[in-house]
């Protein structure tokens, strides 16, 4: 691997980790004005005026959409990753993990690995959530502690945080993909992404990402 190359790697790391520890930061200081402070908001009154008005199917109809989604994306990235695991099989001269470790291929495997990993905890939460919305509140406040929409409010913002993460690790996969063709380019679209990333959640005030 050049010397371009290892800089290029370290950057796409370095990057991926800044941008996970604000992520992790800002998801922990629910006073900060963030976009997706702002959106847990909106799910939590929406979720609260279906169950009010009983418009269970609404919420049931929204789940569906969800998992159907997320399924979709899941079994898609699945065949890719079989593929790309198929192109980097070792050649019988370097160890699997020589060749793993030094073929640009493997980088996108991993974010793809990533991606399914988080889709895969996304669609177990929704399951999971489908039931406890139709279940009575008081029962959940009763075996959980805690008020049961306040529970369930907050168990649909981690689920769709979960799909949010697996989106980014999409998003740094698909930027992986320059490195195959320009190492500069590369570089300047890892930067570029993290930024425009850290200042969506950060500042914006529609989602564009």
């Amino acid at each position: 691997m050049r010397d371009v190359d290892i800089i290029a790697l370290l950057v796409y790391i370095v990057s991926l980790l800044v941008y996970l520890a604000f992520s992790y930061y800002t998801l922990r200081r629910e006073e900060l004005q963030t976009y997706r402070t702002k959106i847990s908001q909106y799910r939590a009154e929406w979720l609260r005026r279906q169950l009010k008005e009983n418009r269970y199917d609404n919420v049931l109809n929204t789940v569906r959409n969800s998992l159907v989604a997320a399924s979709s994306l899941a079994s898609a990235l699945i065949i890719m990753v079989g593929f790309i695991i198929n192109k980097v099989v070792p050649d019988g001269e370097r160890t699997f993990f020589e060749y793993f470790t030094t073929n640009k291929l493997s980088l996108i495997n991993i974010m793809l690995f990533l991606t399914i990993y988080f889709l895969f905890m996304h669609i177990r939460l929704l399951s999971r959530f489908t039931f406890l919305a139709g279940t009575d509140l008081s029962i959940i406040k009763k075996v959980e502690g805690e008020e049961g929409l306040a529970y369930l409010s907050s168990m649909l913002n981690r689920t769709m945080n979960q799909f949010s993460y697996a989106m980014r690790c999409l998003y740094y996969a698909v930027v992986a993909v320059l490195w195959l063709f320009d190492t500069h380019l590369f570089i300047i679209a890892t930067i570029l992404l993290t930024v425009v990333l850290i200042y969506r959640e950060s500042f914006a005030k529609v989602e564009f990402v």
